[in-house]
């Protein structure tokens, strides 16, 4: 029940990104990072939005990002911002679902206009719960991308 509302929120979030970034001309990209694939849209210069979807041998994620680029010069700029998803899984031993969320800091590298590598580093909240298990815990996460602009 919570992965089927997870996933319609997610396919709302991308269609208000497409639609959004498509109305106002913002710059729109595509991220592909280990083992996630993003669609990502800067709406005006200091505020992004991004929808995500990472998968691995029975473990995927629904994930929206929030973010605020606080400081740009030249190739670099530096982002915050907070990520909320939800997990399913379906592993040999465990079949479940959960939420994770947390506050990330990180940056981007322009090698070229069309073309940035990130990182950003984020202790995330994940609650999982499988049949009558639950598990909480902080995790601290670093993601890193590639994301070819297309627009």
């Amino acid at each position: 029940m919570m992965r089927d509302f997870l996933v319609k929120m997610m396919l709302i979030i991308v269609m208000l990104v497409c639609g959004l970034a498509t109305a106002s001309r913002a710059e729109l990209g595509v991220g592909l990072g280990y083992p996630y694939i993003s669609v990502k849209s800067d709406f005006i210069p200091e505020i992004s939005a991004e929808v995500k979807y990472a998968a691995s041998e029975g473990i995927y994620i629904y994930a929206g990002r929030g973010y605020w680029n606080f400081f740009r010069t030249g190739k670099i700029n530096v982002f915050t911002g907070i990520e909320v998803g939800g997990i399913g899984f379906d592993t040999l031993d465990v079949k479940g679902t959960g939420i994770e969320y947390g506050a990330f800091i990180g940056g981007e590298y322009r090698i070229i206009k069309e073309l940035g590598i990130t990182l950003d580093i984020a202790p995330t909240v994940i609650n999982l719960s499988s049949q009558n298990t639950e598990s909480n815990g902080l995790e601290w996460v670093i993601t890193t991308g590639i994301y070819l602009y297309l627009f």
